[in-house]
């Protein structure tokens, strides 16, 4: 019988999912403003068909579930983007520290570990947390998780969630947090978890006043 290998995630996405999860595991259902405009299930069935779901999940890797209130919870940002290139790959190297037991296996090869990720330039439409600037910028996904994410063409347009990184001035993000926005700017799920599909037919701007409240509430916990 093979054994499922399980690949080692960056330690700092780790950190911040499990401070997530260990916060958020007691996930509280929110209620969303009362959207003013929402698409019949026929409507969002034939739309299907050009923002397909993707549950999708890498081969020999372990995941678990986790909420859009939790990644809502631990997000800088979620931001409204229209993609600008094609997704690209590159290499990403991790320094790390000798003191700890990943460091000392990595000793002999320099302290450095590298990643391969994709990067994907966009234009920053609007954010509802307001932390980010309308304009271009980069945002990064581990390559390994690629299977499940969206086709991100040219001229597409996305609502995603991310964590700011300061070093390299780029937003990394993930499948869990991104929803399809239409031309029409109704929005439609990535993921069929209930907490992301259940959105599915609302309007960009009503999802973001849900975004905002969700937002405030977890800054009171």
């Amino acid at each position: 019988m093979k054994k499922r290998l399980t690949i080692i995630i960056p330690i700092c996405f780790l950190v911040l999912l499990g401070i997530a999860f260990a916060v958020y595991k007691k996930s509280a259902t929110h209620t969303i403003p009362t959207p003013t405009d929402v698409l019949a299930q026929s409507e969002i069935d034939r739309l299907r068909e050009q923002y397909p779901i993707n549950d999708a999940d890498p081969p020999l890797v372990d995941t678990f579930l986790v909420s859009l209130e939790q990644m809502i919870g631990y997000s800088d940002c979620f931001v409204k983007v229209e993609v600008l290139e094609e997704p690209t790959e590159f290499i990403k190297t991790v320094t790390l520290a000798y003191d700890t037991p990943e460091g000392e296996l990595h000793q002999k090869a320099g302290g450095v570990q590298r990643f391969e990720f994709v990067k994907c330039k966009v234009r920053i439409l609007d954010d509802a947390f307001e932390h980010m600037k309308q304009g271009a910028m980069e945002v990064t996904y581990n390559s390994m998780f690629s299977v499940g994410m969206p086709v991100m063409d040219v001229g597409s347009k996305f609502i995603m969630g991310g964590v700011y990184n300061e070093t390299t001035g780029t937003i990394d993000i993930g499948s869990e947090t991104m929803f399809y926005v239409t031309d029409e700017d109704y929005i439609l799920s990535v993921k069929s978890e209930e907490s992301m599909n259940r959105h599915t037919g609302i309007k960009a701007d009503d999802f973001f006043e849900y975004l905002k409240a969700v937002k405030a509430e977890t800054k009171t916990k």
